[in-house]
């Protein structure tokens, strides 16, 4: 067996060699192999999908590397690589030699960065080629070991060296090629720094909601990542897991940053029994994950209990479109100093840091949100370098800590290195994934250490929501194991860096909206009417907390620009919304019609409220084609949850039937419930109806009068002549009756008697 050669692998599944290589040789062939494993990293720092370890080009081995020994490389101090070969070929591979090659040192961020996009070429130096004894049969997996020194590398300058391991072999009856290669970074200091690099770690614990506005949980996806291997439970895992946690060492200075919105949500999982909608929008009641939530919420308030807390805004919702948007109100209600800011103390029971405020990324730099920030007593701001301000790019990195002015004074600003926080979203579950991203995440603070090493830095990390906790506890982990790298709290890193660095502030910072426009706006929609409607409440702040919440549910950043779920949840606030105005409203009469016998008899009505708080109404009646009727509109309390009678003042002055049509509003005029048209039967008489009436018995009295007066008239007259009946003038006793002489008979004239 070759010299360092693994005892176990006569008892693995696969066939396994260990290799010990100590003889440089040409530099070519090794720098070709270094450019081949720099592509890895480059592609885990640019968040690329392709997978770590996947064979280049054609090669048929796929070179997995496992790890590097020591990670970061220094003079006189053996260097090991171990991995696997992977036949992805059926054909077998004989003849396997390997060595590594070597690139130009990389000493500045920017050529590291211009590495990542433009690999350059490894072939500065190389080692020997060491023959690997044993082939390697089609589909079949051959561990190696290959040790070096610096020397035989010719590392030389404090620096990222590009390495790569150059695999030569015969695929079958092919002559002798290369069949695998894998490029990593190697760190290298040629002198330790005597100045310490020291890191903050900011750690999101945040989800998307599940919830909709009714507070039913819409899918189990937060219960499957409370679980054992799930996302959220790996995020407390690798902080469980950093070196110190276990008394050994100083434990790693972590600060958590909590969405209220998911402690509340988990909460509801522990208890057990909440609501579910299942298939067909069936609602059950679930138990699913309780017993998992309730572990995670135990293990989170054991951390809580020694690290600080940073509360996010309620949801994480994209305050900088909402402000925008007119909505500066809505996002102050999700502040930690709002209703919400109570919840992570409730449910962890420590009170968290309400003087640093971490807002959506692209947020912070934009001058509104930092003023509102500032109104609300937070003192220090977390923003992302890449999207926030303006540094000096071809200068050496600048500390964590900068301070940016704001309608109500300067306000402190925590920078996060956008090239360290982004590595934290490279995945290492890939075969190898792990090497390749530590590497890379020690050679940029390598590089940063020799731009100044005397001088003392402080970067802060700042992952993205969704950042893969596996991967940030792996580079944590490395970190911890190099003496040159401290580690300081993000909650103390305004005292910590005596002076703030220069930036300049991007105003506006350049971005979009994480939430589309055809959710945007019917979102706004709805916060206004939510905002007409509290003008009825006395405390719509905390009447309204449920309305509120949902509404920032579906207002959050962390769905994704396409997610039918965000779709959904904007749908379901807008409904929840538009309800409230059906919680309020004026009841139909039973019988319909209203019968008024007076000019100010009022119309009574009865007024519902079916909320569990206190309304303010405006009740209106509006006659529909009736002239003569006015009324006066009634401002009136409602109690929770009951009717009320009203007494609407009406003056009437018709008779006859007409409709009335009463609704109810808010104070700012938002219509409650549904107009109500009421029947009116008036048996009041008008000024019209009146004059026609005394008109008419004016004359009646008139008529009556004259008659009368005929009458005596004719009482008075002398009695007619027996002949003649002719009544002689002046004849006739007084009070004589009023006879009327019968007329004196004709005779006929006589016939003809023919």
């Amino acid at each position: 067996m070759i010299a360092g050669a693994d005892p176990a692998c006569s008892r693995r599944t696969h066939r396994c060699l260990a290799v010990l290589g100590a003889t440089a040789r040409p530099a070519g062939a090794s720098v070709a192999l270094v450019l081949m494993l720099l592509l890895g990293p480059l592609l885990v720092l640019l968040g690329d999908a392709t997978p770590a370890q996947a064979a280049p080009g054609d090669r048929p081995v796929k070179v997995v590397i496992e790890a590097i020994t020591p990670s970061v490389s220094a003079p006189g101090t053996p260097i090991e690589v171990s991995g696997t070969l992977v036949n992805t070929t059926g054909v077998p591979i004989t003849d396997l030699t390997i060595r590594l090659q070597r690139g130009p040192a990389l000493e500045s961020r920017r050529a590291l960065a211009d590495n990542d996009s433009d690999p350059v070429e490894v072939n500065d130096s190389s080692t020997a080629f060491v023959d690997l004894a044993m082939p390697l049969a089609g589909g079949d997996v051959l561990s190696f070991s290959y040790t070096t020194t610096p020397e035989a590398l010719g590392l030389s300058d404090s620096g990222a060296y590009p390495l790569l391991v150059n695999v030569n072999g015969r695929s079958g009856s092919d002559p002798a090629s290369r069949v695998g290669e894998q490029t990593l970074l190697l760190p290298y200091f040629d002198t330790p720094p005597p100045a310490i690099t020291q890191l903050s770690w900011l750690w999101p614990l945040v989800a998307p909601p599940e919830r909709n506005a009714a507070g039913t949980f819409t899918g189990t996806e937060l219960a499957t990542s409370l679980s054992p291997g799930g996302r959220l439970d790996q995020a407390l895992a690798a902080i469980e897991a950093a070196p110190g946690r276990d008394g050994s060492s100083p434990a790693q200075p972590v600060t958590l940053a909590v969405d209220p919105e998911l402690l509340e949500s988990v909460s509801v999982i522990a208890a057990g029994d909440y609501q579910l909608l299942v298939i067909g929008q069936q609602q059950t009641t679930s138990s699913v994950g309780s017993i998992e939530a309730a572990n995670w919420l135990a293990r989170l308030r054991a951390l809580a209990a020694s690290l600080p807390v940073v509360s996010l805004p309620y949801a994480d919702p994209d305050i900088a479109a909402l402000i925008s948007r007119g909505e500066a109100r809505a996002v102050e209600r999700l502040l930690p100093d709002g209703p919400v800011g109570d919840l992570v103390q409730q449910i962890l029971g420590v009170e968290p840091v309400r003087s640093i405020a971490w807002p959506p990324e692209g947020s912070a730099g934009n001058p509104a949100v930092l003023d509102m920030l500032a109104e609300h007593a937070v003192t220090q701001v977390v923003a992302a370098e890449a999207l926030t301000f303006l540094g000096r790019p071809d200068g050496p990195t600048l500390n964590a800590v900068s301070t940016v002015e704001t309608g109500s004074g300067p306000i402190t600003a925590l920078v996060g290195d956008h090239v360290l926080s982004g590595l934290l979203q490279t995945g290492v579950s890939e075969p190898g994934g792990r090497a390749l991203s530590e590497q890379r995440f020690l050679a940029e603070l390598v590089v940063i250490a020799a731009e100044a090493p005397a001088q003392s830095r402080h970067l802060l990390l700042t992952p993205r929501r969704n950042f893969d906790p596996a991967t940030g506890k792996a580079l944590m982990a490395a970190a911890a194991q190099q003496p040159w790298l401290g580690q300081e709290l993000a909650t103390n890193l305004d005292t910590a860096v005596a002076t703030p660095a220069p930036r300049t502030l991007l105003s506006p910072a350049p971005g979009t909206n994480a939430i589309p426009e055809p959710q945007l706006e019917p979102l706004i929609g709805a916060m206004r009417a939510r905002d007409d409607f509290a003008s009825a409440m006395t405390d719509p702040a905390t009447d309204l907390l449920a309305i509120d919440r949902a509404l920032a549910r579906a207002a959050t950043i962390n769905r994704g620009p396409n997610s039918v779920f965000g779709q959904a949840a904007v749908r379901d606030a807008v409904l929840a919304v538009a309800g409230l105005s059906a919680t309020v409203g004026i009841l139909t009469p039973a019988s319909g019609t209203y019968s008024l016998a007076s000019a100010d008899a009022p119309l009574v009505l009865t007024v519902f409220n079916d909320n569990p708080f206190i309304v303010e109404v405006t009740i209106r009646l509006a006659p529909r084609g009736a002239p003569g009727v006015t009324t006066t509109n009634v401002v009136r309390e409602l109690p929770a949850q009951a009717r009320t009678t009203i007494a609407i003042p009406a003056n009437v002055q018709r008779s006859g039937a007409f409709t009335v049509i009463a609704s109810a509003s808010t104070p700012a005029g938002t219509p409650l419930g549904t107009p109500v048209p009421l029947r009116v039967q008036s048996t009041v008489y008008g000024p019209v109806a009146l004059g026609i009436t005394f008109g008419a018995a004016a004359l009646l009295v008139l008529l009556f009068t004259r008659r009368s007066v005929k009458y005596w008239k004719r009482r008075r007259s002398p009695p007619p002549d027996p002949e003649t009946g002719r009544v002689e003038e002046g004849s006739g006793p007084a009070g004589m009756n009023d006879l009327i002489a019968e007329p004196a008979l004709v005779e006929p004239p006589p016939r003809s008697p023919v």
